[in-house]
């Protein structure tokens, strides 16, 4: 073997458990932004979830609102057709 060859040889072996070492920072990385992207999804699910039970409630009290102000109409009426009898 040449020389040269063989300190190549070396300089492979010894950046060896570097490169390892690399990977599996890189992995962990990735799988961190993987849970930060799920975890940030839910949130946002959450989030869309409180909003429409938010605009349910709101069109709930409209509708009772608007049935409230239907039923004191309708009595305002009667009260003017006994007035006017």
């Amino acid at each position: 073997m040449w020389p040269w060859s063989c300190r190549r040889e070396e300089e492979e072996e010894s950046s060896l458990p570097i490169l390892v070492a690399a990977m599996d920072v890189a992995m962990e990385l990735q799988e961190r932004r993987r849970r930060r992207r799920s975890k940030k999804e839910e949130e946002e699910e959450e989030e869309e979830e409180e909003e429409e039970e938010e605009k349910k409630k709101r069109r709930r009290r409209r509708e009772e609102k608007e049935e409230e102000e239907e039923g004191r109409e309708s009595g305002d009426r009667k009260e003017k057709k006994k007035n006017l009898t």
